[in-house]
């Protein structure tokens, strides 16, 4: 005999194929299908791992070097991490360089800043961002 175990939100169909046999012909194990591996697709989106991880992704501006980003969704227990990264780096040279950084980052979203290097100092800059959040 064996013995399947079906989460929450999964679902299993069975067809006889003969007195003692049964065969699964349809089921929710399919990555697409699996509740495990949710998702919601586009700029700003969300990809759920089995155990509890979630890494969402998305794209903001800075305005005088500040922005807050609010999640796709808030995390059940904490983000844990996030990652910003300029998304149109192709002005940059050696006088002219805008690193972004995070603080005050809770289960809702995150507060972005952003500084640039004008060759002789470094002052608070406005620009296009894309940040990955991962958390449970």
């Amino acid at each position: 005999s064996t013995t399947f175990v079906i989460k929450t939100g999964q679902s299993v169909k069975f067809v006889a194929t003969s007195a003692n046999q049964w065969t699964a012909v349809e089921s929710t194990a399919g990555l697409g299908k699996n509740a495990d591996f949710a998702s919601i697709l586009g700029v700003n989106g969300i990809q759920k791992l089995p155990g509890g991880t979630i890494i969402q992704r998305g794209s903001g501006s800075a305005s005088s070097g500040t922005t807050v980003v609010m999640f796709p969704i808030a995390f059940p227990t904490a983000c844990r991490q996030v990652i910003v990264v300029e998304n149109l780096a192709g002005g940059w040279d050696a006088s002219n360089v805008t690193v972004y950084g995070t603080a005050g980052k809770s289960a809702t979203g995150v507060t972005v800043r952003s500084m640039n290097w004008n060759g002789s100092a470094w002052l608070r800059a406005g620009g296009l961002f894309d940040y990955i959040a991962i958390g449970d």
